[in-house]
């Protein structure tokens, strides 16, 4: 079973080298997640993949995997919280914060190994077709929450826009406000964007 899945997914990747749709994204995943399923010792060492496929398909994630839950922690330590004591708070981010992991790199390079160890012939991790990639998974987990991925973030999502950028929402705890982070994510501009 685990060489026919290999076998669509080199099929399927050859093909579509760069995803331009929701249910590409949608199919990779979830052969993805059945491939881990075949091989659950292997599995181990992408969690993020697991994450990411099981977080695409439920309408909220409450259930958070350690490698997540480390990924939300730096999050959660890029703001600082000022409490006035009359029951006002306001939020800041920290000076020289990297927003890259709106852009998932920890999924990409979790991804890159695992096609590497299946032998999955694909140039999905390769810049401009990631850039289409975290674009589309995140339209498709917009608007469903990670619940509780730490103390004081009550829920993280993806917004949908229809523009080059990627907008996140931070739920944190009451007092503390929304916050929304957004990042443009379009692709290099390059005589050979896809190849």
């Amino acid at each position: 079973m685990k060489n026919q899945i290999v076998e669509k997914l080199n099929r399927f990747l050859k093909i579509h080298y760069s995803l331009h749709e929701e249910c590409e994204v949608m199919y990779l995943m979830i052969e993805l997640r059945k491939l881990l399923d075949h091989e659950e010792e292997v599995a181990k060492k992408y969690p993020l993949v697991r994450f990411y496929a099981d977080w695409s398909v439920h309408t909220q994630k409450d259930i958070i995997t350690d490698s997540m839950r480390q990924i939300m922690e730096k999050v959660d330590s890029m703001y600082l919280v000022t409490d006035y004591g009359d029951g006002h708070h306001s939020i800041s981010m920290k000076k020289d914060i990297n927003l890259d992991f709106i852009l998932m790199p920890e999924l990409r390079n979790e991804m890159g190994q695992m096609f590497s160890d299946f032998s999955i012939i694909s140039k999905l991790t390769i810049d401009n077709n990631w850039t289409y990639f975290v674009r589309l998974l995140s339209r498709i987990l917009a608007d469903q929450p990670m619940i509780n991925p730490t103390k004081r973030i009550e829920k993280f999502y993806y917004l949908k826009t229809r523009r080059r950028e990627v907008i996140v929402a931070i739920d944190f705890r009451k007092p503390i406000p929304r916050c929304l982070l957004s990042i443009e994510v379009a692709p290099k501009k390059s005589a050979n964007l896809l190849t």
